[in-house]
């Protein structure tokens, strides 16, 4: 089985990666946000609509590397049956200072092709890390947006 992966380079320092995965989340994946994500045992929720992931931190590095598991999640999209499978999957943020830039890469253990979001799963987490990298380098993401 092969797990989501996807890694990028910036010109952001590990300093302002880590600091947008720990208390900047609501300005790059969902401004539909409560909770913290700063230390190990932190838990917070994500909300995409009717669509939510809670996740707990499970481990924090400061500036190197960030554990989070899913202990909970509904993906409402009304085409799939199974809307709970991002439930105990394990994302885990790896930060590398490579010479001038930083590398960043995200693993998301559990989030297999097998799954039957994945297709789905995987566009949203690639818009997602773009307005990451984007939040990072210009203080600009593109989160979701609660509607009006």
């Amino acid at each position: 089985m092969k797990n989501y992966h996807y890694h990028f380079t910036t010109t952001s320092t590990p300093y302002e990666l880590f600091k947008a995965l720990t208390s900047e989340i609501p300005c790059w994946w969902s401004e539909d946000f409560s909770g913290k994500a700063l230390d190990a045992g932190d838990e917070f929720t994500v909300r995409f609509g009717d669509t939510f992931k809670t996740i707990m931190i499970e481990d924090s590095i400061p500036q190197k590397k960030l554990t989070w598991r899913c202990k909970d999640a509904v993906i409402n999209i009304p085409e799939q049956k199974g809307n709970r499978e991002w439930v105990n999957t394990i994302i885990e943020w790896d930060i590398k200072k490579e010479d001038n830039h930083t590398r960043l890469s995200v693993t998301h253990y559990g989030l297999t092709p097998e799954k039957e979001c994945f297709q789905i799963c995987e566009k949203g987490w690639e818009t997602f890390l773009q307005s990451l990298k984007q939040y990072a380098e210009t203080k600009t993401g593109i989160p979701y947006t609660k509607p009006s």
